[in-house]
């Protein structure tokens, strides 16, 4: 009897779907999508997608080298252009493109390591269930349009709490960008067209691939307007390799694609994982070695009391000497006060190191401006009122402002913490101010793509535009500031 194969998707909430295969002849046979409420049920061979918002796609070369080496010079690549922010963990996976004299071209995924070790766990935790593969979502639904030809295609995946647009060719993935949601699973019909579009720029742009097929999936693509931007419908064909829901396959199409992904490609999952897994076949045998050597040392234990009672005498008298020599200790220990300034000091320290630099935030702005977007003015400043909201520091009389537009604060919160650290508790902001020359038209597609990328990296706040028509210049203002981290 075949072991049972189950297919997982699991999303940055911890949300788990899942469908169940079996290989029939030349067809795999799906059950209808669930959710499930833990992974405690699961047994056999398990596939797992993991999706999360933070996830990037980098297509560059590299040496030819294998192993940590590779990784090494892939994680310094990802540093020098600032992907993640500093000192965040990070874990990548990629696929061999080609090679030309010395390089190797790649396409990496990253994303961020506490989420994908967290999924991995929750399946390795388990007896009964083994993990062939743990990938991310838009590998996944590669892999699955792999099965419908070498075509190019530009996805846009729309889902309750994340959207985004993908181009992937022969199962390769080259492009992923973060599509702003209007509402859960909808997004607004301009900010998808601009999307599509500079998804097809980027294709023909830096890989040669003009003709493009859209495919539109996700929990949310019944929502998406295909008139509004006359584009055709299509739904692929999968009846010659998949008989499941043809709405499910279209809904949850990194389900299905697991089905599609060879073990090394684009795998998160570490080659000390075999070794894990073979530890974990043969536990039940060493537990059976244990049991029974257990009684053995007992026995022998209940002898060797016999025989060590001077040690033990000795042992006390030791402990003794060592008690009083701890007392001696405790008496040069700092007081109170000391540890407390080392505690603030180190406080301080963590909170400078795990907050972003100004060259990285400059970096993220830079990659996401369209061409012909030029930055005229900016300027970084920490938000005093988000600082003193998270202090419990508002005015009692009401929500005034400051000269720069802030919310005016009063209280006592902020006093009781050292100044180091009421500066680090105040969020940095980004007040920017870009131009763009050209006719209106032109100008405001431009200054859309902009909210469309910056918004898949930093939170928008008080956005504004205008047209000048004499000098045909254009003027976007608007405040940038991090997503906090939960």
């Amino acid at each position: 009897m075949a072991k049972a194969h189950w297919l997982i998707k699991q999303l940055e909430n911890g949300s788990l779907f899942a469908t169940k295969a079996s290989h029939r002849g030349k067809l795999f046979h799906c059950t209808p999508v669930e959710e499930l409420d833990t992974p405690d049920n699961l047994s056999g061979r398990v596939d797992m997608a993991l999706e999360s918002d933070k996830t990037i796609v980098l297509v560059d070369d590299f040496a030819l080298t294998k192993g940590n080496i590779l990784d090494l010079q892939i994680h310094k690549k990802i540093d020098q252009l600032a992907l993640f922010g500093v000192g965040e963990r990070i874990i990548t996976a990629h696929r061999f493109l080609g090679k030309q004299r010395h390089l190797q071209r790649l396409s990496v995924i990253a994303t961020p390591e506490e989420l994908t070790v967290a999924g991995m766990q929750k399946i390795i935790a388990g007896k009964k269930r083994k993990l062939r593969s743990c990938v991310a979502t838009v590998a996944a639904i590669a892999a699955l349009l792999q099965k419908i030809g070498s075509e190019s295609f530009i996805v846009l995946c729309i889902n309750e709490d994340r959207a985004f647009t993908a181009g992937v060719q022969n199962g390769a993935v080259l492009f992923l960008q973060s599509v702003p949601l209007e509402a859960p699973a909808f997004v607004e019909s301009g900010v998808a067209a601009h999307a599509i579009g500079f998804a097809r720029q980027s294709m023909a742009r830096d890989f040669e691939f003009d003709n493009c097929r859209l495919v539109c999936l996700g929990t949310g693509r019944d929502n998406f307007d295909f008139a509004s931007l006359n584009e055709d419908d299509w739904i692929p064909d999968w009846s010659h390799c998949l008989k499941a829901d043809s709405n499910d396959i279209m809904l949850y199409p990194e389900l299905f694609g697991l089905l599609f992904i060879t073990p090394d490609c684009y795998s998160f999952l570490p080659p000390a994982y075999r070794v894990a897994s073979y530890l974990q076949n043969t536990a039940s045998l060493l537990a059976m070695g244990a049991a029974a050597g257990s009684l053995i040392l007992g026995g022998l234990a209940y002898f060797q009391y016999q025989e060590n009672q001077p040690l033990l005498l000795q042992l006390a008298k030791e402990r003794s000497e060592l008690s009083r020599a701890a007392g001696d200790i405790r008496r040069l220990i700092p007081d109170q006060e000391t540890f407390r300034k080392i505690e603030t000091f180190n406080n301080i320290r963590g909170k400078a190191d795990s907050e972003p630099s100004a060259a990285i935030l400059l970096a993220e702005i830079a990659r996401v401006l369209p061409a012909n977007v030029h930055i005229v003015e900016l300027g970084i400043i920490r938000d005093t009122a988000r600082g003193a909201e998270e202090s419990g520091d508002m005015d009692m009389m009401g929500h005034g402002m400051d000269m720069g537009g802030h919310h005016a604060v009063s209280g006592q919160g902020e006093q009781e913490q050292h100044p180091g650290e009421q500066l680090l508790n105040r969020q940095l902001v980004v007040n920017l101010m870009c131009t763009s020359q050209g006719e209106f038209s032109d100008v405001r597609a431009r200054f859309n793509r902009t909210v469309a990328g910056l918004s898949s990296v930093f939170l928008l706040e008080d956005v504004d535009w205008k047209y000048d028509e004499i000098t045909e210049t254009g003027y976007f203002s608007g405040k940038l500031s991090k997503p906090e981290r939960q």
